[in-house]
């Protein structure tokens, strides 16, 4: 195969730039559309992985939606520094600024949502103290439906050999009509 000119070599980058963003936006679109069908799944039988098969039977991939996870996040700084001044003035700290613009910063503890989880009782959204006092300036958040998956490929070449059987007509798919034919010439 004689060597490309720079010309040549230009024009390639370009074509094959140009591939990456079309095949990049159908795959947005595609995983946007997997995604609407994996989390129905998932609420109908609490399924997180699922295996993916080619025609032949063999499992060739495997889809895991990602659980979101439930957190404690401050929604109101100020509030809650006044509840820790009030109930847990241990939880705040004093920070000293250089003295380019000294000044002192009050605030609550990076630690003290932790401790606050662990001291503190969850009710709903919110946390009371032993003694019924609502903590001001913190919500718990209880995890929505998962927003993202991953595919792992079961093959060591990520994936290229059903990129291979695709293009041999194993996979009798049409990926996206915008798509560009891929290989053809050799």
């Amino acid at each position: 195969m004689p060597e490309l000119t720079f010309k040549e070599k230009t024009l390639r980058t370009a074509v094959m730039n140009a591939m990456t963003s079309v095949i990049v936006d159908a795959n947005k679109i595609g995983r946007e559309t997997a995604l609407t069908d994996l989390v129905t799944q998932y609420k109908e039988t609490g399924n997180k992985s699922f295996s993916v098969f080619n025609p032949d039977g063999d499992k060739v991939a495997q889809i895991t939606l990602t659980e979101p996870k439930a957190e404690t996040v401050v929604t109101d700084p100020g509030a809650l520094l006044d509840w820790c001044r009030k109930h847990r003035p241990d939880l705040i700290e004093t920070v000293e600024h250089p003295p380019v613009e000294g000044w002192t910063e009050v605030r609550v503890k990076p630690s003290a949502l932790e401790h606050i989880a662990t001291d503190c009782k969850l009710a709903g959204d919110a946390f009371i103290t032993d003694e019924g006092e609502l903590v001001d300036g913190i919500e718990h958040r209880l995890p929505g439906d998962p927003t993202k998956f991953t595919v792992t490929y079961t093959a060591k070449d990520k994936g290229l050999s059903l990129v291979q059987a695709w293009r041999d007509g194993g996979i009798p798919l049409q990926l996206d009509p915008n798509l560009p034919q891929i290989g053809g010439r050799p």
